[in-house]
C-alpha cells in the first residue's frame, strides 16, 4: 500500500480532474491534521471508561486485546495503562487515516484512468469513423474515375466519329451538286473537276461568310492556316528565309525594302519580315567576323588583304550547318578531309576552304572563301600575305563540333589543291620550266629534251618527300625555290593534288585539240605559207617571212631587182591575207566543218577566248562527239589522224574515270592502261613530239594518286575557279564601295550567305 500510495502520488496530473483529486485530499489531511491536535489537547485530561468503551465501539478492528488488557490490568496501574491505550488508539486512528487517504487516492486515480479509458474509447471510436470516411471517399473517388474514363472514352469515340460525320454532310452537299467527287484534291489531274471542287469550296466560303465577297474571311483563313501546325501551308516568310531569298537573288537592302512594298501594295499581304532584322541576321550568320581586311605595303604597292582569323570556327560553322550530311566512306574513313585550293584571276587571288565529306564537295556553293588579296598566287605573295591563315592550316588537327545537341570530335586530313601553277607554289617548285619540271619527283628534262618515243613504263625517277623539298630549299637545288621550303610542311607531297580536269583539259589542248587544228589548216591551206603545230606560231612565222622579204626589198639598192623585189613583197602580203583567211577558217572547209561538229556536241569556244576550258573538253571525249570529228576527216585518214583518235578515245576514258565516285582495282588498271595506251597511240603518230609537266604527271603518277586516295574526282579545282564567276558577280553590286576592303568584306559576307542559302535549300 504503501508502494501504492507513493507510486500515485509521483504520477503527473495531466487533467483538470487530477489536480481536483489532489486539492481534495490535501484538505482531508488538514481536516485530520487538526482533528489530531484536538486530541492531544483532550488527551492531557483522563479519559473515563465511557469513552474507552465507544473507542473499542467505533474501531472493533484490532481492538480486543485494549479491552481485554482493560478489564485484566489491575486498578492500581490505570493510569499508566490508560495513557498507552490512549497512544495505541492515536496509532490506530493514523493507520486509519493513513489508509483513508490511500483508498481516497486509489479511487480518484481508479476514477482518472475510468477517465481516460473513456477518452480513448471515444478517440477510437472517432478514428474508426474518420477510417470508414476516408474509405469511403476513395470508393467514390474511383467510381468517379471509372465513370470519367468512360466517359472520355466515349468523347474520344464520338470526336473520331464526328469529322467522319462532317465529312460525309459534306460529302453529300457536295456530292447532290457534283456527283462525282471520291477523290482527294490533291489527287485530281483533270482541271474540269478541280474547277468543280474550287467552285463549291468558294460557295462554301460564301456560305460561311454570310456574303458574296469573301477576302475578309480568306485572309484570316489564310493567316489561321500560315499559324497552324497540321498545315503545310506557310505563306509568311521566316527571318532566316528572307535572308535566303535576299542572297540568291542578288538584292541589296534598297531593293529588297522595294520588293517588300511592292509585294505588300499589290497583293495586300506583307510576306517579308522587317528588312532591318533580315540584314542583321544575314551579317551575323555568315561569320564575317571571323574576318579581317588589312593593307600590306609591298613593292611600293598597296595590297588589300581580307583573311580569316579563326579558321577552326569557320570549319566549325560550316559543319554544324552540314553535319547531318557528311558522308564518311573509303575515300575519308572516318576522318574529316578539309582541303584547300586556290587560284588567280581577275587581278586577285582567293584562297577557298572546302569540306570533301559532302555529296558536291566540288560545287562553288560548297566553297569557303578564307583569303582574298590583290596580288599573284606566287609562293611569295603568299607566304608574305597569308602567314597567320597557313599556320592555322598547318595546326589544323582535329575538331569539336555539335549536332542536333551532340558533341562529335573527328580527326582533320589536310590535302591542297589547284592548278599546276597553284601546287608547284605552295611547294616552293619553279614549275615546268625547272631542269626537273615534276613536282612529284625529279626526273629532268633539260630543254624538253625527252621526246614520245623515248617515254617507257618502267623509266621512272626518284620520288620527291616533304623532307626533300625541305632539304633542296635551303639552297634552291633540282628545281626547288631557295627559301623555307613548302608552305604547308604538314602535309605530304602525295597530298598536294592537281586538279584532273584541269590536267585533261591540258593534254587534250596540247595533244589533241592542235594537231587536229594543224591537219585541218593543212588541208584547207592553198598558200604557201607553213602551218605549224599552234597557230601563234604559224602567224608568227608567216609575218616573219614579210618582215625578211621587206627588209631585203628596203635594203636593195639595184633598182631593177627592187621592182621584182616590190611585185614579189606585194604578192607575199596579198597571200598572207588569204593565209589570214584559211587561219580564220575557210567556208565549207575542215576546220569549219569541225567547229559546228563541236558545237552541235556543246563545245564552242567562241565565248571562253577562242579555247574551249574543262566542261567542254568532257563532252567532247565522249564516244558520239569522237565518231562525228573522225567523220569530217574519213577522205584523209592517215597515221596521225588514227593515232589522235585512239588518242581521244583512251582520254575519254579516263575522263570518264575522273567523276566524283569511288575507285575499286578494276577502274585502277583501267587507268594506268589508258594512259599508256593513249601515251602508244600518241607516240605512233607524233614519235618525235616533246613531253610536257602534264603528260609526265597523267601517266607517271595519277594511277598512283588514284590508287592512295581512291578516287580523282572527289577533290578537283573547278570550284576554286568557279569562285571567281561569283565574286565579280557580287563585287559589281558593291561597286558604290569605293574602299576596296569594306567592297571585299562586303562581298565576302555575300559568299559565306550564299554557302548558307544553298545548304538550307538542300535540307
Amino acid at each position: 500500500m504503501a508502494f501504492l500510495k507513493g507510486h500515485f502520488l509521483k504520477m503527473p496530473f495531466e487533467s483538470g480532474r487530477k489536480r481536483s483529486a489532489a486539492a481534495n485530499i490535501m484538505k482531508g489531511r488538514q481536516a485530520k491534521q487538526q482533528l489530531r491536535e484536538s486530541e492531544c489537547v483532550s488527551s492531557e485530561e483522563e479519559p473515563g471508561d465511557e469513552q474507552i468503551d465507544d473507542m473499542t465501539m467505533v474501531y472493533t478492528d484490532g481492538t480486543s486485546d485494549i479491552s481485554t488488557c482493560a478489564s485484566s490490568a489491575p486498578s492500581a496501574s490505570s493510569e499508566l495503562n490508560a495513557s498507552k491505550i490512549h497512544a495505541r488508539l492515536i496509532e490506530i486512528k493514523e493507520r486509519l487515516a493513513e489508509r483513508d487517504d490511500e483508498l481516497l487516492v486509489i479511487s480518484d486515480q481508479m476514477f482518472i484512468l475510468r477517465e481516460e479509458i473513456i477518452d480513448a474509447n471515444k478517440k477510437i471510436s472517432h478514428q474508426t469513423l474518420e477510417k470508414i470516411t476516408i474509405i469511403r471517399t476513395i470508393s467514390q473517388v474511383r467510381q468517379s474515375r471509372d465513370y470519367y474514363k468512360k466517359k472520355l472514352h466515349n468523347c474520344k469515340k464520338k470526336q473520331k466519329t464526328l469529322p467522319k460525320m462532317i465529312s460525309r454532310r459534306a460529302h453529300q452537299a457536295v456530292s447532290s451538286r457534283f456527283p462525282h467527287t471520291s477523290y482527294a484534291y490533291s489527287a485530281l489531274e483533270n482541271a474540269v473537276s478541280k474547277n468543280k471542287r474550287k467552285i463549291a469550296a468558294l460557295a462554301a466560303l460564301q456560305d460561311i461568310g454570310k456574303e458574296t465577297n469573301v477576302q475578309a474571311l480568306l485572309d484570316d483563313l489564310i493567316n489561321y492556316c500560315d499559324q497552324c501546325p497540321f498545315q503545310t501551308f506557310k505563306y509568311h516568310l521566316s527571318v532566316y528565309q528572307s535572308v535566303i531569298v535576299k542572297t540568291e537573288c542578288q538584292l541589296s537592302k534598297s531593293q529588297l525594302e522595294l520588293m517588300k512594298k511592292f509585294v505588300k501594295e499589290f497583293t495586300g499581304k506583307d510576306i517579308f519580315p522587317s528588312v532591318k532584322l533580315t540584314c542583321e541576321m544575314s551579317k551575323n550568320e555568315s561569320c564575317i567576323h571571323l574576318f579581317q581586311d588589312s593593307i600590306v605595303r609591298k613593292n611600293e604597292k598597296d595590297v588589300v588583304v581580307v583573311q580569316c582569323t579563326d579558321l577552326m570556327n569557320l570549319l566549325r560553322w560550316r559543319l554544324e550547318s552540314v553535319g547531318t550530311n557528311l558522308i564518311f566512306d573509303s575515300i575519308t574513313g572516318d576522318d574529316l578531309v578539309v582541303v584547300i585550293g586556290g587560284d588567280s584571276g581577275g587581278g586577285n587571288t582567293k584562297i577557298c576552304m572546302f569540306i570533301a565529306n559532302v555529296e558536291e564537295s566540288n560545287s562553288v556553293d560548297n566553297m569557303l572563301p578564307i583569303a582574298v588579296y590583290d596580288d599573284t598566287d606566287s609562293y611569295e605573295c603568299m607566304a608574305a600575305y597569308l602567314p597567320n591563315l597557313i599556320e592555322q592550316f598547318n595546326t589544323l588537327d582535329s575538331i569539336s563540333y555539335t549536332v542536333n545537341g551532340t558533341t562529335i570530335t573527328k580527326n582533320i586530313r589536310r590535302k591542297v589543291v589547284g592548278d599546276f601553277k597553284y601546287i608547284s607554289e605552295s611547294l616552293s617548285h619553279m614549275k615546268q620550266n625547272a631542269v626537273m619540271f615534276c613536282q612529284y619527283c625529279e626526273c629532268p628534262n633539260h630543254r624538253n629534251a625527252t621526246t614520245l618515243k623515248d617515254l617507257h613504263y618502267h623509266q621512272r625517277s626518284k620520288l620527291r618527300t616533304m623532307q626533300s623539298y625541305m632539304q633542296y630549299s635551303k639552297k634552291g637545288e633540282k628545281g626547288v625555290k631557295k627559301g623555307s621550303g613548302p608552305l604547308f610542311k604538314c602535309l605530304e607531297v602525295t597530298d598536294y593534288m592537281v586538279g584532273m580536269l584541269h590536267l585533261v583539259t591540258g593534254v587534250f589542248i596540247r595533244y589533241i585539240f592542235w594537231p587536229l587544228w594543224t591537219e585541218c589548216m593543212t588541208a584547207d591551206n592553198n598558200t604557201s605559207f607553213e602551218v605549224i603545230t599552234n597557230k601563234d606560231k604559224t602567224e608568227k612565222i608567216a609575218d616573219t617571212r614579210v618582215e625578211n622579204l621587206q627588209k631585203k626589198w628596203e635594203n636593195c639598192v639595184l633598182a631593177s631587182k627592187k621592182r621584182e623585189l616590190k611585185i614579189e613583197l606585194d604578192n607575199l602580203k596579198e597571200e598572207r591575207k588569204k593565209f589570214q583567211q584559211v587561219l580564220q577558217g575557210v567556208p565549207d572547209g575542215k576546220w569549219k566543218k569541225l567547229e559546228k561538229c563541236w558545237e552541235r556536241h556543246g563545245a564552242s569556244r567562241k565565248a571562253y577566248f577562242q579555247m574551249y576550258n574543262g566542261n567542254h573538253t568532257k563532252k567532247l571525249l565522249t564516244q558520239k562527239a569522237i565518231e562525228d570529228t573522225f567523220d569530217i576527216f574519213v577522205d584523209m585518214m592517215n597515221d596521225k589522224l588514227y593515232g589522235l583518235k585512239g588518242c581521244m578515245e583512251e582520254l575519254g576514258k579516263i575522263m570518264s574515270l575522273s567523276a566524283n565516285r569511288v575507285l575499286d582495282d578494276k577502274d585502277l588498271e583501267t587507268l594506268t592502261l589508258s594512259a599508256w595506251t593513249f601515251l602508244a597511240h600518241l607516240a605512233y603518230g607524233f614519235p618525235d613530239d616533246t613531253v610536257t609537266q602534264k603528260l609526265h604527271v597523267l601517266l607517271f603518277h595519277i594511277p598512283d594518286i588514284a590508287e592512295n586516295q581512291k578516287t580523282l574526282g572527289r577533290i578537283t579545282e573547278q570550284g576554286v575557279e568557279g569562285k571567281h564567276a561569283q565574286f565579280n558577280r557580287i563585287e559589281r553590286r558593291f561597286v558604290c564601295y569605293r574602299n576596296k576592303s569594306q567592297r571585299w568584306m562586303a562581298v565576302v559576307k555575300e559568299m559565306l550567305c550564299a554557302t548558307l542559302a544553298n545548304d538550307y535549300l538542300k535540307a
